[in-house]
């Protein structure tokens, strides 16, 4: 189950004056016949856009998510398992961090 995003330059100009607007574009993806889908519905979207927002906001950065326009559902078997994580995180962490 993955959700794939894309970024792009928004075409609105930033109301400072001084950053970029970059607008996301969300995939919910599935295998083929539909099974295996992820979960995220286009309304939960903008609550992560907004925490993205506030650790971005120091650097002049804004995503903007259009939960109509901005999202898609795909069945495609490949994008679904392509970004699958197939071995622990804690492999690739020390043991003082966390994954």
């Amino acid at each position: 189950m993955a959700v794939a995003v894309a970024v792009f330059p928004d075409s609105l100009p930033v109301s400072e004056g001084n950053g970029d607007r970059l607008r996301l574009h969300a995939v919910r993806t599935a295998n083929n016949d539909g099974s295996q889908a992820a979960t995220i519905t286009p309304e939960e979207i903008p609550i992560l856009v907004e925490q993205a927002n506030v650790v971005f906001c120091s650097a002049g950065i804004e995503f903007r998510f259009d939960p109509v326009r901005d999202f898609e559902r795909r069945n495609d078997t490949l994008l679904n398992n392509h970004f699958t994580l197939w071995v622990d995180p804690a492999d690739y962490t020390g043991p003082d961090g966390s994954p």
